[in-house]
């Protein structure tokens, strides 16, 4: 699958005033926007096609704060961490670094299956073979980054690691593992874990 990142205009107010979409499924990770000022009711009976642009392959939704979009996508044997202007388009910045396209049991779905989440400034990405990232949101610098499948000797799912995680306080959560780990936001080291099996939720789904 080929993801081709379209943005409209959905508002008939000024983009920077649209609420933040900092983690995959929003802010209440319910997928429902707490915005009212909008209107179904487009100019020439279609919203406005703001900007159109390749991201590669993958099922990874954008990750919306202020001025900036990020999400990530799979090409020639990498993953790619991309920052957009959220208004334009224009690539501020990416991070590339080698991951698995497809998973162990079928060639279908290629590409990257995680969101990323963003918190106070930093950005968390979960590649389909277990590589995680902090990066720095504004540069794309690498804080930290942990191979969790290597280094804690986790089962790879059917469908690869599909988690997005979720930030509680300095925990930062994931669905790897036989029912989910933690690691220390601030610096990747293990804070809990629950098993090295893979879970039956892990099956190609995102928290």
């Amino acid at each position: 699958m080929r993801l081709l990142l379209i943005f409209v205009l959905l508002t008939l107010t000024p983009l920077s005033r649209a609420a933040d979409w900092p983690v995959f499924r929003g802010p209440t990770r319910d997928g429902v926007s707490a915005e009212t000022d909008w209107t179904h009711q487009w100019p020439g009976g279609e919203p406005r096609q703001l900007f159109k642009v390749n991201v590669h392959n993958g099922f990874s939704s954008p990750t919306v704060v202020g001025e900036r979009l990020w999400t990530m996508g799979h090409t020639r044997g990498n993953d790619v961490v991309v920052c957009l202007d959220a208004a334009t388009g224009q690539e501020i910045w990416t991070h590339k670094y080698p991951a698995l396209s497809i998973g162990t049991v079928s060639p279908d779905y290629e590409g990257t299956r995680s969101t990323p989440t963003f918190d106070a400034g930093q950005l968390y990405t979960l590649s389909r073979d277990g590589k995680a990232f902090r990066l720095d949101a504004a540069s794309g610098k690498v804080q930290w980054q942990k191979d969790l499948a290597k280094e804690l000797g986790l089962a790879l799912p059917p469908w690869g690691f599909a988690s997005s995680a979720i930030v509680h306080g300095d925990l930062l959560i994931l669905n790897v593992g036989a029912a989910g780990l933690a690691l220390d936001k601030n610096t990747g080291n293990v804070k809990w874990q629950t098993g090295k099996a893979t879970s039956a939720c892990t099956l190609g789904s995102q928290f």
